[in-house]
């Protein structure tokens, strides 16, 4: 019984101390199940939730750089569709304020040649000396009159030129005396080329008796748009028939102020922007009468407005009456007119080349063949004597030079460029730059002509400048520029914003993605050390089995 008891006790105390309490705690295999299930779902959750989070941030990101690359191709093509339905000329039209009055100041410089040695060259056969004098400048004003529109898309219309003196932009007053050559006396002789030794010994003796000399001093308002009596201008209607008649007067640009060049007409450029301010006739006929072949077409615009230019476009074409002629003009660079980007046009040499240097101007060839650089405009000059090159022989043949004393020809300073607003086609500074020359020629029977030296002398020479007012750049930039830059703005703008949120979008997927292999590493780390606590303890879980008190027990019975 004791023993029994005793027993009994140690049983007790045993049992005791195998089934206490256990202490999870302590265990960390059960715990570690237990939070890896937990963050696992939470991780797979909050990874989805920003999978998905991101996948419609990049959906947003890519629409709207879709519809910034959308815009950025259909704002351009818009906004040509707007000019080409607001350009044309007509009432109200972006073109229309420009054309029908020029806004541009327009200025015209005239410089003379003052002969400072006619004796000497009369009698000595010595090289003209010439003094370059000038400018005396006028302001001008071009006004558009007589405007009739018609069905098929043109215009037709007058241009009324007005030229006023400006004392303070010139070197001195209308008045000033220049010594020039008696072009009313040069003509004569030209137009009695062809008759008989007689006629042309009987016109000797009127020019003699009527004081006629070769070299005259008059004043430049005379020579320039007044003109100054000459007998020989009354008459001169019946040496050649054609001449108009001129009550008696003659100068170099007489009958030119506040007149008109004849009546033009042009394309308006409705429903075809290339015909834009493209001359159709001029005086009613679509073509000249002065030259052979191809060298009698009206071609291209008066300089003014023409077709929108072509994406590098090399050449434009001008029609001018004073040159009788249209000519092209080559692209030379972009300049910056007043905020606007430009093109600038340029004469080269090849326009005034005669037909052996440039065959394209064979048919402007005439009797008297002059080297290249200089264009006999006679056939348009009722036959007059009278020469067209660029100032100072510009681009001529240096022939020309030698032959006279005086002349520095400059390209800053004497070239003939047009500047044009490439999207509108129209000009929005110019420089015409050209100049009058008079052929003087030998006639044997002509007795003040018998012994003259023959060579082409300048005259004149006049610039016809205007440029761009800030007012009407202002103007022209908010109608042809602004619109276009700033919708481009914005389409870059909404693009860029695009791909910015993209690039986040894939940013944070790289990110999840990145997140997700390393949760799966730990989680993978964290099962394995599980499992080898569990090998470690295999009877900790499990209470109710011990290997001691089995033993015991076994032991006991």
């Amino acid at each position: 019984m004791p023993y029994l008891s005793t027993h009994r006790k140690q049983s007790q105390k045993l049992m005791l101390r195998e089934y206490q309490p256990i202490n999870w705690g302590d265990f960390k295999l059960g715990s570690t199940q237990k939070t890896i299930s937990v963050k696992t779902t939470f991780s797979v959750l909050t990874m989805w939730t920003g999978v998905k989070k991101t996948v419609i941030t990049g959906g947003i990101g890519l629409a709207v750089l879709v519809l910034g690359l959308i815009l950025l191709f259909c704002f351009p093509l818009l906004f040509s569709h707007m000019v080409q339905q607001n350009l044309p000329l007509a009432n109200g039209s972006i073109s229309y304020k420009v054309w029908k009055d020029i806004p541009i100041p327009l200025y015209q410089k005239v410089y003379l040649f003052n002969m400072t040695n006619p004796e000497e060259f009369l009698q000595k056969a010595s090289k003209p000396r010439l003094e370059e004098i000038g400018p005396y400048t006028y302001r001008s004003w071009w006004i558009k009159e007589n405007i009739t529109w018609h069905h098929n898309d043109t215009v037709t219309y007058r241009e009324r030129k007005k030229f006023v003196f400006r004392p303070e932009l010139s070197v001195g007053g209308e008045d000033d005396l220049i010594t020039t050559i008696n072009f009313p006396m040069v003509a004569a002789a030209a137009w009695l080329r062809n008759a008989i030794p007689l006629e042309k010994v009987a016109a000797s003796i009127v020019l003699f008796l009527m004081k006629e000399k070769i070299f005259v001093q008059k004043s430049v308002w005379q020579l320039v748009y007044e003109g100054y009596p000459n007998f020989l201008t009354v008459i001169a209607p019946l040496i050649h028939s054609g001449v108009p008649k001129t009550h008696g007067h003659f100068g170099w640009l007489y009958g030119k102020n506040n007149t008109d060049d004849g009546e033009f007409t042009v394309f308006t450029g409705k429903g075809d922007l290339n015909k834009f301010g493209i001359i159709e006739k001029w005086n009613g006929t679509h073509s000249l009468k002065y030259w052979t072949g191809s060298c009698n077409t009206i071609a291209g615009s008066n300089g003014e407005l023409g077709p929108p230019l072509a994406k590098e476009q090399k050449t434009v074409t001008v029609f001018q009456t004073d040159f009788c002629r249209s000519w092209k003009l080559n692209y030379k660079k972009e300049v910056n007119i007043r905020g606007m980007k430009c093109h600038r046009f340029s004469a080269k040499k090849s326009v005034l080349a005669n037909g052996t240097d440039n065959p394209e101007n064979s048919c402007f060839t005439t009797r008297r063949h002059l080297p290249s650089g200089v264009m006999d405009l006679s056939p348009c000059r009722y036959d007059s004597p009278v020469a067209l090159s660029f100032p100072h022989f510009y681009l001529a043949s240096p022939s020309y030079l030698r032959a006279v004393e005086g002349l520095k020809p400059n390209a800053s300073l004497h070239e003939f460029f047009l500047d044009i607003h490439p999207r509108s086609g129209i000009s929005t500074s110019i420089s015409a730059r050209i100049q009058l020359n008079a052929i003087l020629e030998q006639d044997k029977n002509i007795r003040q002509f018998s012994n003259i030296t023959e060579l082409v002398l300048p005259i004149l020479w006049q610039e016809v400048s205007g440029y761009l007012t800030k007012e009407l750049a202002d103007e022209l930039l908010k109608d042809l520029e602004y619109p276009l830059l700033y919708a481009s703005i914005s389409a870059y703008c909404i693009t860029a914003l695009g791909v910015f949120v993209l690039l986040i979008s894939l940013t944070l997927l790289l990110y999840h993605w990145t997140d997700k292999k390393k949760h799966s590493r730990q989680e993978s780390l964290l099962e394995h050390d599980g499992l080898n606590e569990e090998e470690d303890c295999p009877n900790v879980l499990n209470p109710s089995v011990s290997p001691k008190m089995n033993d015991h027990i076994d032991g006991d019975v």
